[in-house]
């Protein structure tokens, strides 16, 4: 499969690619992560982000961070360290074995993986929606087990159906924090091919629900 960058190559957009930094556009990601954890970096360009990755995960985590652009994966070489490589490779063909990275969900939304993974839902619905575009190797979360971390109580809340169902989203309790993923949307149009009139309040009374959390 033909891919490219909607940015492209150019100078400017290679130099923004190169300072951007963990803190900066990664911050999102860390009440997910935990040191000794192995992550996979799809599409790293030049390595600025799996860098900060890397150090956020610790000597005792992994990164490794793949980009089918071979002069990215060079400039990406350089920031190499014991815990961070990287290699030139595509999304839709990994080149690693199952259950490499760590990926892990709430139990509901791992069930509704493998429904959606079943071979008759693949050939029947997803090859013939993306003819072409589905890979063969096709993982599943692990269902979430861990409560805490860093000392914060971690609570998966259902969140019934928002833009798609099941949703979840992860409350904080401690440091009062939501993530509501595709939950919220903020100043842009929200997915609602999949939606009804009763499905639409359904949503808005899980977005009260949330509003209300303390």
């Amino acid at each position: 499969m033909s891919e490219q960058y909607t940015p492209g190559l150019a100078a400017k957009a290679t130099a923004f690619m190169a300072v951007r930094s963990f803190i900066t556009h990664g911050e999102f990601i860390r009440p997910y992560i935990k040191p000794g954890m192995r992550a996979l970096d799809c599409g790293c360009v030049p390595g600025a982000m799996s860098e900060g990755l890397a150090e956020a995960l610790g000597l005792n985590g992994q990164v490794v961070g793949i980009d089918f652009g071979e002069s990215q994966i060079q400039i990406a070489n350089t920031r190499a360290t014991p815990n961070l490589t990287f290699r030139v490779a595509s999304v839709y063909e990994l080149p690693f074995e199952d259950s490499s990275f760590e990926a892990v969900a709430t139990p509901e939304v791992v069930k509704a993986m493998q429904e959606h993974l079943s071979p008759e839902r693949i050939e029947n619905f997803w090859r013939r929606l993306f003819p072409g575009q589905i890979p063969d190797r096709l993982l599943v979360a692990e269902p979430l087990e861990d409560e805490e971390l860093e000392g914060h109580k971690l609570v998966a809340v259902n969140a019934g159906r928002t833009d798609t169902a099941p949703s979840t989203c992860l409350y904080v309790p401690s440091i009062e924090l939501i993530v509501d993923g595709d939950a919220v949307y903020n100043g842009i149009h929200p997915h609602l091919s999949e939606t009804d009139t009763q499905s639409r309040l359904e949503w808005i009374s899980t977005l009260d629900k949330l509003e209300a959390t303390k």
